[in-house]
């Protein structure tokens, strides 16, 4: 008996021992907030991403910086400094123990929106877990006695729920009520939504908004989340769908359907390797038009453009876009009286000059790759202009006329009339010349007022692309590598080490043209150029890339430092 009890003493103590491990600061708040709030704010382990930050190298490379030295001196960063001594002042302790001690593990901001009619009814939820207990204690005392000496406190009174302690602060609209439990500090905007917390708390139910955070942001740790409810606003959202007149109606209910479809999302903020900032749903698909499933599933793909733009591009973006998909979804928000003028006014300026059908017979064979691409001019070039080059694929279509050559056509007739109302203005000649690459027509103009040197606007059709560049040269390098990509789906990148390059390189042309354009004093080009250089030297590039998989969609912009973030 004595034996059997033993085991049981012991595999409860193992049981509590690992779930006490397993969770974390951030399980432990997370599980406290309702179900129904609208949004939930998340700030975890301030005290460890502050202590990768500050030994990092790349903080080191910003400490010798002039942009550092600049901050030193700049009015905002002293008042900061002023107030950040007075802050110290009334806490009684100095921030960077309010950081580790109090802030350091994690903090929860969750709002429940107010029902609709009553704008001034949201309620505030406010979840704290702090390293040091006694010194929580302490600054929640020292707030509590700063409060009343000012006259916004009249007294604290003590309160229970359930065998669990909590105080009301009398004579304050401001944090009315809070419970201080050991390390754990709640505090609610009224009695209702603290006694919620602390039946969750009590009731120890699983933190499936932590799961939640998870599946669309991913398992990696980060410093700020922040989920967002929909079904919270869905009242909201359909009282304002009865409002306003028909084609305002329409277009609102349509918006609700969306709404509607949508289950969840998330932005987070992470600072590990990269600073990155995340935008990711949840939807379902089935309740998505066919139009939108169509244009949503070409936006997952990775577009072939990709394989065309260089890796020392300074600027590149390439995705794919579904014409036809989007303009069958833009007419579900307009009433079939407004979509029949849009596309009559289609047809009348741009059908008319393609002899076709837009809707029906141009708008699907355009995309859905379409990208652009900038990069410097190539070494020992005389020209300081970036090479540039944008491009849509287009196909020609099952009835003549063929719709890329009809494209093709319209822009070598804008370009004629370009030349003549340029020339007829102007004694400098404007002249529209053809050359050809590999049996590739490629149109393009020389000379005019205005035009800077190198640059010669060019367009061709190449390899099922519609072909818009800064010179005839450019088309001839729009050709594919062998390069793939997995993964995560590459949006845009922008590589602030070949801008910084390129600036460098390029300096003194530069400062003399953009001078002569904005008609200042090239010292003050020069100004501007010597406080961004330096900044420029921090970063190494920028991206936006995308991860689709079933029913969730994930957006992310990677900020990647010169040096990194830590050791």
């Amino acid at each position: 008996m004595i034996r059997r009890l033993s085991f049981w003493v012991f595999a409860s103590l193992l049981i509590f021992t690992v779930r006490a491990r397993a969770e974390s600061a951030r399980d432990e708040l997370l599980r406290l907030v309702p179900d129904n709030v609208g949004f939930c704010l998340l700030l975890e382990d301030l005290r460890g991403h502050s202590a990768q930050l500050l030994d990092s190298p790349f903080l080191r490379q910003f400490e010798k910086s002039p942009i550092a030295g600049l901050l030193k001196t700049d009015a905002d960063w002293l008042k900061f400094t002023v107030g950040r001594e007075k802050l110290e002042a009334v806490l009684g302790m100095n921030l960077q123990k309010l950081r580790d001690d109090i802030l350091g593990d994690a903090v929860v901001f969750a709002v429940r929106p107010a029902p609709e009619g009553k704008p001034n009814g949201d309620r505030v939820l406010v979840l704290l877990r702090a390293r040091d207990a006694q010194e929580l204690a302490k600054v929640v005392t020292r707030l509590n006695e700063l409060q009343k000496a000012g006259g916004e406190l009249t007294a604290i009174e003590p309160r229970e729920h359930k065998g669990q302690q909590y105080f009301e602060r009398i004579g304050t609209k401001v944090a009315p009520v809070y419970a201080l439990l050991g390390p754990l500090l709640i505090v609610a905007s009224d009695e209702a939504l603290l006694h919620e917390a602390l039946d969750r708390r009590a009731a120890a139910v699983e933190p499936a908004l932590s799961k939640r955070l998870r599946e669309l942001l991913g398992p990696e740790q980060r410093l700020l989340s922040l989920w967002i409810n929909p079904r919270a606003f869905d009242a909201a959202m359909a009282a304002n769908a009865e409002q306003g007149g028909d084609e305002q109606k329409a277009a609102l209910r349509h918006v609700l359907t969306y709404w509607k479809a949508i289950d969840g999302a998330a932005l987070g903020v992470g600072l590990r390797d990269d600073v990155t900032l995340t935008f990711a749903t949840q939807v379902r698909a089935d309740r998505l038009s066919p139009a939108a499933r169509r244009f949503l599933a070409e936006a997952a793909k990775p577009s072939d453009l990709r394989r065309r733009f260089p890796d020392n591009a300074i600027l590149a973006c390439a995705g794919r876009f579904d014409f036809s998909a989007y303009e069958e979804m833009l007419g579900e928000f307009l009433t079939p009286r407004t979509r029949q003028a849009m596309h009559d006014g289609l047809d009348r300026f741009l059908g008319a000059t393609l002899d076709k059908d837009v809707v029906k017979e141009v708008l699907p064979c355009l995309g859905p790759d379409f990208g652009f691409c900038l990069t410097a001019p190539e070494k020992g070039s005389k020209s300081w202009l970036p090479n540039a080059i944008a491009a849509l694929r287009v196909r020609p279509g099952d009835k003549p006329p063929a719709v890329d050559r009809a494209l093709f056509h319209g822009l070598t007739a804008l370009a004629q009339a370009a030349v003549i109302d340029h020339n007829g203005k102007h004694a400098q000649r404007m002249s529209l010349k053809t050359e050809y690459q590999d049996k590739v027509e490629v149109k393009y103009l020389i000379g005019g007022v205005g035009l800077p040197d190198g640059l010669q606007p060019a367009f061709a059709l190449k390899d099922g692309y519609l072909v818009l560049a800064s010179s005839p040269d450019a088309v001839r390098r729009f050709t594919p590598t062998s390069q793939a990509f997995t993964g995560d789906v590459p949006f845009l990148r922008v590589s602030i080490v070949e801008l910084r390059k390129y600036l460098q390189t390029h300096r003194a042309a530069l400062v003399a043209a953009l001078a002569e354009r904005n008609k200042t004093k090239p010292a003050e080009i020069e100004r501007h150029l010597d406080g961004l250089l330096p900044a420029l030297e921090l970063f190494d590039k920028l991206e936006i890339t995308r991860r689709t998989t079933a029913g969730q969609t994930a957006v992310t912009l990677r900020l990647r430092t010169a040096q990194p973030l830590r050791k």
